[in-house]
Order: C-alpha cells, then structure tokens, then sequence
C-alpha cells in the first residue's frame, strides 16, 4: 500500500482552502501587531508574536506557492 504523502492531490480540499485563508491572515495580522506594539509603546511579547505570525503564514504560502509550481509543469 502507498503512503498518502508519495502521491500529492490533484485537488485542493476545504481544509487545503481553511489553510491557505488562515495563512494569509496571519501574514496580514503580523505586521499589524508589530505597527500596534511600535506606536502603543514597545512590547517585546507583542513584537515576537507579531513576527511569528508573519514568518510562519509566509512559512506555510511557501509550501502552497511549490505546490502550484510543481503542478504547472
């Protein structure tokens, strides 16, 4: 029997749609509260949160940005 992650889906599910919403949010929402912290006074908590939202919704349209790049070929 083959593994699930050998074969990639020709199709993106619901969840594959939640996901990708949810990453673009948290690459809108990270700049946010980095601008927010910086201009309510500095809060290094509100900065390092700020920052992991962003790298990590980049993180995620990453792997979304290769699969459709892999997919046009």
């Amino acid at each position: 029997m083959k593994d699930s992650l050998e074969t990639p889906a020709k199709n993106f599910t619901r969840m594959d749609y939640y996901q990708m919403a949810l990453s673009i949010l948290m690459v809108i929402l990270g700049p946010v509260i980095i601008v927010r912290s910086l201009l309510s006074g500095f809060s290094i908590l509100a900065l390092i949160v700020g920052i992991g939202f962003l790298f990590l919704g980049a993180y995620r349209l990453s792997f979304v940005y290769r699969f459709l790049k892999g997919q046009k070929r």
